[in-house]
């Protein structure tokens, strides 16, 4: 947990404590501002994946996981890590590559961003992509070793293949559920690729 969420880090020992022993919630710190949309944070940003990388190794961890690598080009500040080897497991959740496709590059501090986003992956050990197209574009785009993506879907229903008539029946409950009886838009905010 980073030091920046003191108030969160508070809230989380308060509500593990039957669970975990407070000194086992380590803390470190970011040498802030790392907003990567700023070029001049590059320096802050480079030693703060570092301090990360080396509170990471401190812990001997048998695995590391990061749950959304692509995190801090703007609106806040994020650190990930895994921007050198070592010696713990290294995993990684990828949803898409939909900046690269879309030609959201154009500006040079994103596209610095970006490619230090791909060599992240490249580091970690395993992958978890969302689908089978998110991983075969990441072999073909981000010129990945297929053995190390493996497909997490992050839905009951792709993992089992649920039948249509499954599908037809779960929708209609969730649309009674919420009293729904008209045709509707249903739009999920996203972040800044969308």
């Amino acid at each position: 947990i980073m030091n920046r969420h003191l108030g969160n880090i508070r809230e989380i020992r308060s509500y593990f404590s039957g669970y975990i022993d407070g000194k086992d919630l380590r803390v470190f710190d970011i040498i802030p501002p790392v907003l990567c949309e700023d070029e001049n944070n590059s320096v802050n940003i480079s030693a703060s994946e570092l301090l990360m990388d080396d509170f990471l190794i401190s812990l001997s961890p048998d695995v590391y996981h990061c749950f959304s690598l692509f995190e801090g080009f703007d609106g806040y500040n994020a650190i990930t890590g895994l921007t050198m080897p070592s010696n713990f497991i290294k995993s990684v959740t990828h949803h898409d590559l939909i900046p690269f496709h879309n030609s959201d590059l154009s500006r040079l501090s994103f596209r610095r961003w970006y490619a230090s986003k791909i060599k992240a992956i490249r580091l970690s050990d395993t992958i978890f992509s969302v689908s089978e197209y998110a991983k075969n574009d990441l072999i073909v785009t981000g010129d990945i070793p297929r053995d190390k993506i493996n497909v997490a879907y992050g839905s009951y229903t792709l993992k089992n293949n649920i039948n249509e008539s499954e599908i037809s029946s779960l929708t209609d409950a969730i649309l009674r559920r919420y009293g729904i009886s008209r045709r509707f838009i249903l739009c999920s905010p996203g972040g800044f690729d969308d």
